[in-house]
């Protein structure tokens, strides 16, 4: 007796399968060109209103955080100053205090025990003397 033998599908399907799960990983793995910003004069943040802005958050984290009676009041004067840290567009030359500053005010937000917060805010402002203002307290 003779044997017949039926062909199959699957070893199409199966090679099918492959190449389009082929294309998959080559198209999530592959870096998306994103056409880069230009940034141009008029887009280009000004440092002196950048320092007007940074010295008066300044000081009202320090007159928040010193009148708060509370941890939980010290924490909301930090995400406070927090959040208008990170509205500001921060010149070049001055993204080490911006990043200094953020660290400072997150770790005061997230309540982290900073033995004298106000005198880490002193050393910051020592660094950056124009952040000085008479309302910073030693």
């Amino acid at each position: 007796m003779r044997y017949y033998h039926r062909h199959s599908f699957f070893p199409l399907v199966v090679i099918v399968l492959t190449i389009l799960l082929g294309a998959l990983i080559a198209i999530t793995v592959l870096p998306n060109e994103e056409p880069t910003r230009v940034v141009d004069e008029e887009t280009s943040v000004d440092a002196g209103s950048y320092r007007e802005n940074l010295t008066n958050i300044v000081r009202e984290f320090e007159n928040g955080f010193s009148q708060a009676v509370d941890g939980a009041g010290q924490k909301r004067a930090g995400a406070q100053a927090l959040q208008a840290l990170l509205d500001l567009r921060v010149p070049a030359e001055y993204k080490n205090l911006h990043l200094e500053l953020a660290v400072f005010l997150s770790s005061v937000e997230s309540g982290s025990t900073i033995s004298d917060p106000l005198g880490t805010l002193q050393t910051i402002v020592e660094t950056y003397p124009w952040l000085y203002s008479h309302h910073i307290m030693k």
